[in-house]
């Protein structure tokens, strides 16, 4: 009855996994096509979604899609277990599809989505990927200037993470309440929780958060105009940038480098880098 299902993913597997080179996909198409569990296809379908979001996002979005449509069909079970295992799929499904649209800008359909994926994870969902739309959905409330909301979620995650020891959620957690404390005039608190998030960071061997951390304590520490830390730290973001083979944050992080230097009145430095960011 899925089959249709299996053989889409593996038509836009064979495209991407040949594209990217990417073997964890192919192992992931694999496992889909030989499982005979909705429920693991579901979740698979959101594993290969997640491997995608970075260099094709549209095709990671119709992923998420796809387990919507087998996970609808598993609600029909009147069994309340089966029931309970595909809400935790549909409440996860709903929170990537929201991080989707946040990143691409649209927030309103991102919050909407944010709110369902709450009140579905809430009951059925798994307590650190509901501290990770916490933290997601919180960003969108402090775009909106809800700051209360924005510290209430971001405070529900962190609550979380600890209790899980969860490192990188975490630091992703501090990162937050700094940006917050930055934005209420709370200096001292905002410095704080960035250097505890940089500090938990470090040891996580996350690259891909530690570098996000470092760009924006960068960014906090520039407009508080301490650039004999903010450039160090930057020039530490940019290289785990290159090293990742990113090239637009790459480049965003050179320019940003220039704007650095010439703030600081190092005039040779700045172009240095201003050139750099147009290669």
């Amino acid at each position: 009855m899925l089959k249709y299902f299996t053989w889409g993913l593996l038509l836009l597997g064979f495209h991407f996994s040949h594209a990217q080179g990417s073997n964890q996909l192919d192992s992931l198409l694999t496992e889909i096509d030989r499982s005979s569990v909705d429920s693991v296809k579901a979740r698979l379908y959101l594993q290969a979604g997640q491997d995608l979001k970075n260099h094709a996002p549209d095709s990671a979005l119709s992923f998420y899609q796809m387990s919507d449509s087998i996970v609808a069909l598993g609600l029909q079970s009147t069994e309340e277990k089966e029931r309970n295992r595909y809400l935790e799929l549909r409440g996860l499904s709903l929170s990537l599809q929201a991080r989707h649209f946040k990143e691409f800008g649209d927030f309103k359909t991102a919050e909407k989505l944010f709110e369902e994926a709450i009140l579905i994870q809430e009951k059925h969902g798994k307590s650190l990927d509901l501290a990770t739309t916490y933290n997601a959905a919180g960003r969108i409330y402090e775009r909106k200037g809800d700051p209360q909301q924005f510290y209430t979620l971001t405070h529900k995650a962190l609550k979380l993470h600890r209790g899980k020891r969860n490192a990188t959620g975490t630091a992703i957690s501090y990162i937050a309440l700094g940006s917050y404390f930055e934005q209420q005039g709370g200096n001292d608190s905002c410095l704080f929780y960035y250097e505890e998030a940089i500090k938990t960071l470090r040891p996580a061997n996350n690259k891909e958060v530690l570098s996000f951390g470092l760009y924006e304590f960068a960014n906090v520490l520039s407009r508080m105009e301490a650039y004999d830390r903010a450039i160090p730290m930057l020039l530490e973001a940019v290289k785990l940038y290159e090293e990742a083979g990113n090239e637009l944050q790459t480049a965003g992080g050179y320019l940003s480098l220039g704007i650095f230097f010439f703030r600081a009145d190092k005039q040779e430095k700045a172009e240095s880098y201003y050139k750099k960011e147009d290669i």
